[in-house]
């Protein structure tokens, strides 16, 4: 029983994150108009790791075809993300609660297909890593913006 009540608050918990972190209809946080070139978001992720850790030319290389390709698949999870949500926000309007526990369920494994993508990409890039550059990631490092330093509202690599 305690168990099912915990699972029940991490859910909750964590679809409630989902929900509140995103970005006001009509554009993303920081936008200055237009777009965001995912390629180019990529790529400036890869320099950003690149000048944390000193990683070689092939070392990006990996990162770019790693963390790319983890991007490229979490894409549909994504907007079936997108959809559910304004689904969730229909349901809270309407106060269908049926609707609200159907369709944060939803979101609940849709974020956690999207956390096993990420974590599985982030877990083949540190294997690319030597023993130093892994000892300079900073506690919860996220490569992908997830939590931890550097993810969504994250401070950053710690300067030390």
């Amino acid at each position: 029983m305690k168990l099912r009540v915990l699972m029940q608050v991490s859910v909750s918990l964590l679809i409630a994150s989902a929900v509140w972190a995103q970005p006001p209809q009509g554009g993303r946080r920081g936008d200055q108009g237009g777009p965001r070139d995912p390629q180019q978001m990529l790529e400036q992720r890869v320099e950003r790791i690149s000048g944390m850790l000193g990683l070689s030319d092939d070392q990006k290389s990996k990162a770019t075809s790693i963390l790319g390709g983890a991007a490229r698949a979490a894409q549909p999870l994504r907007e079936q993300m997108r959809e559910a949500r304004n689904s969730l926000q229909a349901a809270v309007r309407a106060n269908d609660a049926a609707q609200i526990d159907k369709i944060s369920s939803t979101i609940g494994t849709l974020t956690a297909q999207t956390i096993a993508i990420e974590s599985k990409a982030e877990a083949q890039f540190i294997a690319t890593l030597t023993p130093e550059q892994v000892s300079k990631l900073p506690e919860g490092f996220g490569l992908l913006g997830g939590p931890g330093p550097g993810g969504p509202g994250g401070r950053g690599p710690r300067q030390q």
